[in-house]
C-alpha cells in the first residue's frame, strides 16, 4: 500500500500530469472548479489509469475538498520510488476527461437496471393481487 500527496488542479481542458516531485504530484484536471465530487472521480480514476490500476484501488484518504489530497493505492507492487520513476515518464501527456462521466453514467445505467427490475415485481405483485381477489 503506497501514499501520494496530490496537489489537483481542476477546470483544465485536458487531464495531465503537469508535475512529479518525490513529496507533490500535481495533476491538472478536466472537470470544472465547481464540481468537487466530479473533479474527485475524474482525478481518481486518472490516476488509476496512469498507474495501470482499477479505479476501487486508488482512494482519496484525506484532502476530499481541498486542493492538497492524500490518495491511497492499495494492491500495488512498486515502493513509492519505483511509482515516481514511471510517473515522471509521463508528465505532460494530456489524456481526455471521461472518468467522471464514466462514472455518473454507470451509476445511472445501474439504478435504471434497479428501477425496472423494481417496476417488474411491483407489476407481478399487482397481478398476483387482482388474480387473488378475482378468485371466489
Amino acid at each position: 500500500r503506497a501514499r501520494l500527496m496530490v496537489a489537483a488542479t481542476p477546470g483544465c481542458l485536458h487531464n495531465r500530469l503537469a508535475k512529479v516531485t518525490p513529496e507533490v504530484l500535481f495533476v491538472d484536471v478536466g472537470v470544472p472548479k465547481k464540481e468537487q465530487g466530479r473533479v474527485n472521480i475524474e482525478m481518481l480514476g486518472f490516476l488509476a489509469f496512469l498507474l495501470d490500476l482499477r479505479e476501487d484501488q486508488v482512494t482519496i484518504e484525506s484532502g476530499g475538498e481541498s486542493k492538497g489530497k492524500v490518495v491511497a493505492l492499495s494492491g500495488i507492487k512498486q515502493d513509492k520510488r519505483q511509482l515516481i520513476w514511471a510517473l515522471e515518464a509521463k508528465v505532460g501527456q494530456r489524456h481526455d476527461a471521461h472518468f467522471a462521466a464514466d462514472n455518473i453514467n454507470a451509476a445511472r445505467n445501474f439504478y435504471n437496471k434497479q428501477a425496472v427490475k423494481r417496476r417488474a415485481e411491483l407489476d407481478e405483485f399487482q397481478s398476483l393481487r387482482e388474480d387473488m381477489l378475482a378468485a371466489p
